[in-house]
């Protein structure tokens, strides 16, 4: 039957299915997941090596080269390409065009493993990372505050903050990036360190075996299991100052006689900035599969319920 023929006899059926058309394209529309980026596999890994304390010279010498070589042997690589920084070393491989990620980046694993007894003892195990722009954060929020330091406002947001991003439909994690960090410092005396007959590293063991907390077993009374532990980390400076140790002349003295011991804020080089202020930043990454609009939108309404109560905060979205 033609078309327009049966549109003229049936107008309100025809007028019905099109009306049901659009409100179907209409719900369609507006729940229609939006996207930065769409699904890509990208056939190209990082492996990336930290070397603290070498120069680029030496690091290119004694990590990125055997990485390269031992890399260029793995199945379907089209080009390495590497950077060598100081105390960092990255080499890039981009594999052909449907290979396998999975598979590519465990057999790169496996041959980091067979020249890593080689590498200096300094160098961290490799990580191997596939290039994936969905493991990107989605947002990136920049908190300052009026008359707080970094430190208390770092801890107000691993308190306040964080967590309660982490709990919302589709986030991931929220990773919190800038700010100090407080941590115990060491500076020996060297001349009245040699002076008693130590040397560095037994200083150095001393303290890494004094600071441990061990498991000691568990002891049954009754019909009940008691776990023991043997807590022996420092709670206090003043554990350190005072832990004595035997010299080799069999002399008791104690840590403080040979160095001093400090609480201090470890400044980073990278610095924050938000309108002029120092600050913070927090970032925001998505589930597999989460969509972004909707993840940035729930971000938006947690945090103007949060800083409701907290006037003294400010923040921006970076992007």
């Amino acid at each position: 039957m033609n078309l327009a023929r049966f549109s003229i006899r049936r107008p309100v059926t025809v007028c019905m299915g099109i009306l049901v058309l659009l409100v179907l394209g209409g719900v369609s529309l507006s729940r229609l997941p939006i996207d930065l980026l769409p699904e890509m596999n990208m056939p190209v890994a990082v492996a990336m090596a930290s070397y603290s304390g070498a120069g680029p010279e030496e690091v290119e010498k004694l990590v990125t080269q055997p990485l390269e070589a031992v890399l260029s042997t793995v199945s379907n690589v089209k080009n390495v390409q590497s950077v060598s920084s100081p105390g960092s070393s990255m080499v890039v491989v981009e594999f052909n065009w449907g290979t396998d990620m999975n598979f590519a980046t465990l057999d790169m694993r496996e041959k980091i493993d067979m020249v890593s007894a080689a590498l200096p003892s300094g160098v961290k195990r490799p990580s191997v990372y596939k290039f994936d722009p969905s493991i990107m954060p989605v947002m990136s929020i920049g908190i300052s505050a009026e008359g707080r330091d970094m430190a208390t406002l770092k801890g107000l947001l691993e308190d306040k903050v964080v967590n309660r991003l982490e709990r919302l439909d589709g986030v991931a994690y929220a990773v919190l990036t800038g700010g100090p960090v407080r941590e115990i410092r060491v500076f020996v005396d060297q001349s009245r360190l040699s002076g008693y007959g130590v040397t560095l590293n037994q200083l150095i063991q001393l303290l890494q075996g004094e600071n441990l907390n061990l498991p000691g077993g568990v002891i049954k009374d009754g019909g009940r299991e008691y776990v023991v532990r043997t807590t022996g980390e420092f709670r206090s400076l003043d554990e350190i100052r005072n832990l004595s140790f035997l010299t080799s002349a069999g002399t008791a003295i104690r840590v403080s006689d040979v160095a001093t011991v400090e609480e201090v804020e470890d400044q980073s080089g990278a610095y924050s900035l938000l309108n002029g202020q120092p600050s913070l930043s927090i970032s925001i990454q998505k589930e597999t599969g989460a969509n972004t609009v909707q993840v940035a939108t729930r971000v938006r309404k947690e945090m103007e319920q949060i800083t409701r109560n907290m006037l003294d905060i400010n923040y921006d979205y970076i992007f």
